[in-house]
């Protein structure tokens, strides 16, 4: 009887020893390196205005699509992980990313254009296997996104959005520390700017120039170190 007691003291020992290895809940920071890009739509029409009420002359309307070129992001980001289940987890976190990016003008020259974004989000994550050394699962999540855009990105002053983010990928998890996530991000944050130009000849001639900004899909690779 006594030695079937132990055997059971024992067996529940190691369910709890294996239940609490799971369960690694806590703090992490880490950093990433992303590859993305912003579409810019610029659009710019001209008017003549003629003087005594006569009907007005277009003579300009031009449009074109660019995109921004060598958009290499750094991030940082710091958070939380908690078991909800031994293989289900929720992580929340704020990150940021700086985005060395160029785009040609009118030139055809390279300029610098970089910006930056901001998020506060969270994710689910789910583990196919948990194991003390090696933990391999999958990742999604989203959350609220600012950024802040170069007035050199064929807009006419420093411009700030807000918008959703959402993102997913691959997580694993191995030495019981150390992560790897390898996804991809979305930003639904856009910008827009316009500007009027009067000029005084023969008449009035006005300038109608539209900016408009939205990005593009972002890949990353991201390291963290759970504490």
């Amino acid at each position: 009887m006594i030695q079937k007691i132990s055997s059971m003291m024992l067996v529940t020992s190691l369910l709890l020893t294996n239940n609490a290895l799971a369960r690694e809940n806590g703090a992490f920071i880490g950093v990433s390196l992303g590859r993305s890009q912003l579409s810019l739509n610029q659009t710019a029409s001209g008017v003549t205005l003629p003087s005594f009420g006569a009907a007005s002359d277009v003579w300009l309307n031009d449009s074109n699509k660019r995109q921004t070129n060598g958009d290499i992001m750094l991030g940082a980001i710091v958070g939380y992980r908690y078991f909800v289940l031994p293989k289900v987890a929720i992580r929340g976190y704020g990150e940021y990313e700086y985005a060395f990016a160029k785009m040609k003008d009118g030139a055809g020259d390279n300029r610098n254009a970089n910006y930056m974004q901001a998020i506060l989000g969270a994710d689910a994550m789910l583990y196919f296997n948990k194991s003390t050394n090696v933990a391999l699962g999958a990742f999604a999540g989203g959350g609220i996104a600012y950024s802040r855009y170069d007035s050199k990105l064929l807009l006419d002053k420093d411009k700030n959005a807000f918008g959703a983010a959402m993102n997913a990928g691959l997580h694993a998890d191995f030495a019981r520390r150390h992560g790897i996530d390898l996804g991809v991000k979305f930003l639904t944050n856009k910008a827009s700017a316009k500007s009027n130009v009067v000029y005084e000849n023969i008449g009035v001639n006005v300038v109608n120039r539209n900016g408009k900004i939205r990005h593009k899909p972002e890949v990353f690779l991201r390291y963290t170190f759970n504490f």
